[in-house]
């Protein structure tokens, strides 16, 4: 018993190495055995008694020693469940242990041939070539060792690494062939493994060189744009016209480096695998009219038919979903559609199936390859998609749009055509909500006239910014301003009027935004407060919520968005 587990404490890298001895030994013992048959062949039995005895002496000491051998190899091969063939060449019978009929699924009580089944279990991409290489070993004495595939029954393929040597006689003739077949799969599909790892590795690191490259074109294009074009405004001679021009370029220059810049924020969220879904009630009306109206001007400007279509309405209309993801989500597909749509038209819509809330949005653009509908929405590809660098944008919008569908637990689709178009499709969980009677987005948002001139409360700590609001806002409203936390909750004491404050989240003092926010609410619950920040992250804007503020803006502000956004608030305030 101590043999035994002495043996089976050895690795299988030594058990191997001792296999080999004592395949030498046998090779040996045979060896010696053929000697002994020629010599007797040769004398026709006359041989010397005293050296028959001698040889008998040793013979005896020999098959001992083939006895211990032969146990040995017998613990070794069952230890590293080798299979042991032994074929002979001259009548082509053969013998096989165990483990053979294991590896080849052969039944040996059934089965007549060996050869013949081992023959069909070849992969039979294998076959020719396994049976060339022994067919080679034979002829040109040399050792066969071959890896080769073995297809059972239920079609699970194996892999298997064979080894054997051929046993020549006193002629030089090929007598026998004994070997070893060794199962290697798992060792094969490791490799296989780490060898698609390496590969995904390397081609992700391309990609991602490739989106750098094509990020670091979106960052400098821009800012070469808004700091010439901004050289040349200095120019005292301009005309008027050309001085509308070009601020318009800027413009325009600053808001492509703006998007460059949320997808960097959002892609690496993404790839951090930080998505908080926020839950609230959305206003499909709402947000669809949104999205159409921050694209509308670009259509007109590019003479695209742009519409809204199949719109929910009745009591569907109010759903609980993230509001902020829906419409990054409808933004992303609608900005595709006007950058690769040169005519033709556009056309957002959504409707209802299966308690499932679709949205489209289709186009009549330069259409997708059908091998590319699905790299469209891979991480980094875009980037290294050919076509798409003839057009500006980081090339991740898609990427977004995938990963926040996933996360409102819906699926999105594409189908297209070159040179025709192409349909986005995708959906939610319909998650109805009953309509509340006081909604302030029901309340009609007009025109505010100098007689009923609503007081706002600008909380602001950096001149320039209080300047640009109080520019974009003075038409309309009566401004009042808050340097600190401290000081915006003290106006809003002594001037119970205020019917909105655009709260900065990020000030100096003792209170920041969100802190006045809470102390506001302590003794104002009907004011309305907007969030404003140059932070653009999710938590920012739910932080805000959690506070009290009953929106969230983020910097730089679109000037008629965000008095559309205080008109509203002001209407509703008036109407409470």
């Amino acid at each position: 018993m101590n043999k035994v587990w002495k043996y089976l404490n050895k690795s299988k890298k030594e058990l191997l190495a001792e296999l080999n001895q004592i395949q030498d030994s046998y090779d040996s013992l045979r060896k010696s055995f053929n000697e002994l048959l020629e010599t007797k062949s040769q004398h026709q039995g006359n041989y010397d008694v005293t050296q028959l005895a001698q040889h008998n002496n040793g013979s005896s000491e020999t098959k001992k020693s083939a006895k211990e051998n032969e146990t040995r190899l017998k613990l070794a091969v069952d230890t590293v469940k080798l299979g042991i063939w032994d074929i002979n060449l001259r009548d082509n019978t053969e013998v096989w242990n165990e483990r053979m009929f294991e590896l080849y699924e052969v039944n040996k009580e059934t089965l007549p041939s060996y050869a013949d089944i081992w023959e069909s279990r070849l992969h039979p991409d294998d076959k020719q070539e396994v049976i060339h290489q022994i067919k080679s070993a034979i002829s040109s004495k040399r050792k066969f060792k071959y890896k080769f595939r073995v297809l059972h029954s239920d079609n699970r393929i194996i892999y298997i690494e064979a080894k054997g040597v051929v046993i020549r006689d006193m002629n030089d003739q090929p007598i026998r062939m004994i070997g070893i077949d060794r199962d290697i799969t798992k060792f094969v599909l490791h490799e296989k493994e780490l060898v698609e790892a390496k590969n995904k590795a390397l081609e992700s690191d391309r990609l991602k060189t490739a989106f750098l490259m094509n990020l670091s074109h979106e960052i400098r294009t821009p800012m070469n744009g808004i700091l010439g074009f901004l050289s040349i405004l200095k120019e005292p001679d301009l005309k008027d016209e050309e001085r509308v021009s070009y601020t318009a370029l800027v413009n325009k220059s600053g808001e492509r480096l703006l998007n460059t810049i949320h997808d960097i924020i959002e892609i690496s969220k993404i790839e951090a695998g930080d998505i908080n879904v926020i839950y609230r009630t959305v206003d499909i009306i709402e947000l669809m009219q949104h999205c159409f109206n921050s694209f509308k001007m670009q259509a007109d400007e590019r003479d695209l038919k742009f519409v809204i279509s199949n719109q929910i309405k009745g009591e569907e209309f109010l759903i609980k979903s993230d509001k902020y993801k829906l419409e990054s989500i409808l933004m992303n597909l609608l900005k595709n559609a006007i950058k690769f749509t040169s005519h033709g038209s556009i056309e957002l819509g959504n409707y209802i199936e299966n308690e499932r809330l679709y949205f489209y949005v289709s186009d009549t653009g330069i259409g997708i390859p059908i091998d590319k509908t699905e790299l469209i929405f891979d991480r980094f590809v875009q980037a290294d998609i050919s076509h798409s660098r003839n057009y500006e944008g980081s090339g991740v919008g898609l990427s977004i749009v995938k990963a926040y569908i996933e996360a409102l637990k819906g699926e999105i689709k594409v189908e297209s055509k070159v040179g025709e178009g192409s349909t986005f499709t995708f959906y939610i969980p319909h998650v109805p909500i009953e309509k509340d009677s006081d909604k302030m987005t029901d309340t009609p948002v007009t025109n505010i006239v100098n007689e009923t001139r609503p007081t706002v409360l600008i909380a602001e700590d950096d001149g320039l910014n209080y300047e640009y609001l109080k520019t974009i806002l003075r038409k309309e409203f009566t401004i009042l301003h808050a340097w600190s936390g401290e000081e915006s909750v003290e106006v809003c004491m002594t001037n119970p009027d205020i019917s909105v404050i655009l709260m900065d989240i990020k000030m100096h003092g003792e209170y920041d935004g969100l802190e006045a926010t809470r102390k506001i609410r302590q003794i104002n619950q009907h004011i309305s407060i907007i969030a404003q920040t140059a932070y653009a992250l999710e938590e920012d804007k739910l932080a805000a919520i959690n506070a009290g503020c009953n929106e969230y803006v983020s910097k730089p502000y679109d000037p008629e968005q965000l008095v559309f956004l205080v008109r509203k608030y002001c209407a509703a305030r008036s109407k409470g």
